[in-house]
């Protein structure tokens, strides 16, 4: 659901300046193209806004029902993801895709944190709007997508890896740092 949303935003940009390329080509040369214009400029970001809400909300309910259990100290919903740190118990919730979890401390393995980052394309035949330069166009669109999925706060907790999207660099040393605090026995993994 995360992927979709993004990708509906990187499509709703893009149409976005194409409706306006368009807007300004109908006043000037077709006025036959306003309304497939204004249509370009809306119908996206009415597709993107009900997906994005609902990526954003899905597991929420489950990571607050998760933290009435313990005594949070922090505790933040980013992206559709959330983690809760309760020193006092030794306790972390980690919640991401819907699932929640409450973990001992003593659990973390290995936290990393993967910087949001997308290959760089050349995408020089769009401006034709040649086959090549479209091509290039859905390669790129491919990568921001796939550079915005992999990227987050990663913990290893149990055995299994949770992934917590939406943390910021400077948001994620914080983490990091509490958590060195609370799980000495963690692999610490800084992002490159």
């Amino acid at each position: 659901m995360r992927g979709l949303a993004f990708l509906l935003l990187v499509l709703a940009i893009a149409a976005t300046a194409a409706g306006a390329f368009g807007l300004a080509f109908s006043f000037f040369e077709d006025q036959a193209f306003i309304v497939p214009s204004l249509a370009l400029m809306v119908v996206p970001w009415a597709l993107w806004v009900p997906v994005r809400r609902r990526a954003t909300a899905e597991g929420k309910a489950g990571f607050e029902a998760a933290l009435s259990t313990i005594e949070p100290e922090t505790a933040n919903w980013y992206d559709g993801s959330g983690l809760a740190l309760d020193r006092a118990n030794g306790k972390l919730v980690v919640g991401s895709r819907g699932q929640v979890a409450v973990h001992a401390l003593g659990d973390l393995t290995e936290v990393e944190f993967v910087p949001e980052s997308a290959g760089s394309v050349s995408a020089a035949g769009v401006s034709n709007a040649g086959v090549l330069g479209t091509i290039l166009a859905l390669f790129a669109i491919g990568s921001a997508t796939s550079g915005h999925l992999g990227s987050g706060l990663f913990l290893t907790l149990g055995g299994r890896k949770w992934q917590v999207f939406g943390v910021d660099m400077e948001e994620a040393k914080l983490w990091m740092a509490e958590l060195r605090q609370v799980a000495p026995q963690a692999v610490f993994k800084e992002p490159q």
